[in-house]
């Protein structure tokens, strides 16, 4: 028999026993609404044992009305799973809201006529940046920011062409990924909640309007904060909001617990400082404390380690020793960062399947023992998710062999096209084809490597690092070419490299010498377009 979906209690039934409401803010992208506080009720159901189904629809009692969001309460709880036994601290006794604006932003960006250009507004963050960063300590001026500028523009730009590599994909009916759209849904929602006043202050409001109706329904129950990504951002904005004027949100009083998954708010605070200028310091009156834990992979690219937040709230009272005023606790060791996801960048939506993730703040802090609890009954989980030992090899596997593959495609479409051209009815054979791909892919392997590591940093040793690889790749690239024609001699056709290697043969130089020399030369040429001396003049002759 199959167990019964749990669907949404009434409140009014529920509120005089329940204790704890679980409050989910999404991230950024496309978010289906209540996707979010499904994903965390699975976790929640791992964590205590309960064995029956939660599904979407259960969040919902009403249809909301068309444009509008449907209200946050009632909650979802957990019904009891026949034949079993209910499930301690879970059923009857928890309740599940969602913060969902992902609609505001998706209303905005598909607009199409109010978001700043991804690129022109990743340049306006690295001038901003350069502003911020060269106020604080003069000697930050000597940072290369137009290389940050250029690294930004070529993340989005290999975003594009890797769109447009995946229209293959689409044609071969293996589905289609649409990562343009993915990047701007991304860094529109950015946007908007940092540039756009009126948009931020409808997002807050959803976020205000859950909470007092929380309150409202559930005035004794302690509340927890599960965010997500931008939702991180939303939900700290609206505690210091909320701690300013308590009568009007008598909510915050109830708050106790704040756990961030793959939070930006670091970046928000350097980049964006005027979004936190009215928070001066807690009001003393909110009566708690709340209890903060975050949690990075370190594959994940849009959350870090929030050392600067801590720094942020010490500085104007937020988080210190421990007294009435104190609104936050978030001790460097519940800032936990690790290794548990294998796919770098996919890392950033891995904790919603994370059992360990969850149980380890729900252990934490929602079923904390209270502070009086003898120091016996308290649970040792000061170590936080661990690390798995096996992710590095394959995250950094993944980062490395999949540029390498992709490498040898494009020598293979390369050298396939000229043959063709060269050899249309295929008479010569070129026995030493699958070779020459490898060889080209080797060279043009260790050249890339080379270029990026002088592109991105000025650092000799890694200069000389490239230099090292470089060399590897090529003596791979001059065995392979001479394993296929050792002999020098012009009057032996040559049907694999000669296309290229015509200066070689006619100056009996080994045959691959060619193909060395020109890629030393385009090492050569980036060496000097990235060297300062060269951007000085330039700039002084451009002007």
């Amino acid at each position: 028999m199959p167990l019964p979906n749990p669907t949404a209690t009434s409140a009014s039934s529920a509120s005089s026993r329940v204790k704890k409401i679980i409050v989910a803010v999404h991230g950024i992208g496309d978010q289906v609404r209540n996707e979010t506080i499904l994903s965390t009720a699975v976790r929640f159901c791992d964590h205590y044992g309960y064995e029956g189904l939660v599904s979407l629809g259960a969040f919902t009692e009403f249809p909301p009305e068309p444009g509008k969001a449907p209200p946050p309460e009632p909650a979802l709880f957990i019904d009891d799973p026949p034949p079993f036994q209910p499930c301690p601290g879970l059923t009857g006794t928890i309740g599940f809201v969602e913060v969902h604006w992902a609609d505001l932003a998706r209303k905005v960006s598909t607009d199409g006529y109010m978001l700043q250009e991804t690129k022109a507004w990743a340049r306006t963050l690295v001038q901003r940046m350069r502003v911020y960063a060269t106020h604080r300590n003069p000697a930050n001026a000597n940072i290369d920011y137009r290389r940050i500028g250029e690294v930004l523009e070529e993340i989005i730009d290999t975003v594009r062409v890797i769109e447009a590599l995946l229209f293959l994909s689409n044609k071969a009916g293996l589905g289609e990924f649409k990562l343009r759209e993915m990047l701007d849904a991304f860094v529109g929602d950015v946007q908007l909640v940092t540039e756009f006043a009126p948009i931020r202050a409808g997002i807050l409001q959803r976020f205000t309007d859950a909470m007092a109706a929380i309150h409202a329904k559930y005035p004794d129950a302690q509340i927890h904060i599960v965010a997500h990504s931008e939702g991180t951002v939303v939900a700290f904005l609206g505690l210091l909001e909320a701690d300013l004027d308590i009568n009007v949100h008598p909510w915050i009083s109830q708050v106790r617990g704040f756990m961030t998954l793959g939070s930006p708010i670091d970046k928000h605070l350097i980049l964006w400082p005027r979004l936190f200028e009215r928070y001066k310091g807690p009001s003393g009156l909110a009566g708690t404390t709340i209890r903060w834990v975050n949690y990075v992979d370190y594959a994940d690219p849009v959350g870090f380690d929030l050392d600067t937040a801590r720094d942020w709230l010490r500085q104007r009272g937020y988080l210190g020793p421990p007294r009435y005023q104190q609104l936050f606790a978030f001790d460097e060791k519940e800032d936990f960062s690790f290794r548990r996801y294998p796919v770098p960048g996919k890392a950033h939506v891995d904790y919603w399947t994370d059992p360990a993730v969850f149980g380890d703040f729900i252990g934490r802090v929602v079923d904390a023992p209270p502070a009086s609890a003898p120091a016996a009954t308290v649970p040792n989980i000061s170590a936080g998710p661990p690390s798995r030992w096996w992710v590095p090899f394959v995250t950094y596997g993944f980062g490395y062999l999949l540029p390498l593959l992709v490498l040898h495609l494009g020598a293979y479409v390369l050298c396939k096209a000229v043959y063709d051209y060269l050899d249309p009815k295929d008479e010569l054979g070129h026995p030493n084809f699958v070779l020459t791909v490898l060889a080209l892919s080797w060279l043009i392997a260790g050249t890339t490597v080379w270029l990026r590591l002088v592109r991105l940093t000025r650092k000799w040793r890694f200069f000389f690092l490239g230099l090292a690889l470089y060399v590897v790749f090529a003596a791979a690239f001059f065995a392979a070419v001479q394993f296929m024609d050792p002999t020098p001699d012009p009057a032996v056709a040559v049907t694999e490299l000669g296309w290229f290697e015509v200066c070689t043969r006619v100056f009996e130089l080994p045959l691959g010498f060619g193909a060395l020399a020109g890629s030393l030369a385009v090492v050569l040429l980036v060496l000097l377009v990235n060297a300062p001396w060269w951007r000085r003049w330039w700039h002084a002759f451009a002007s």
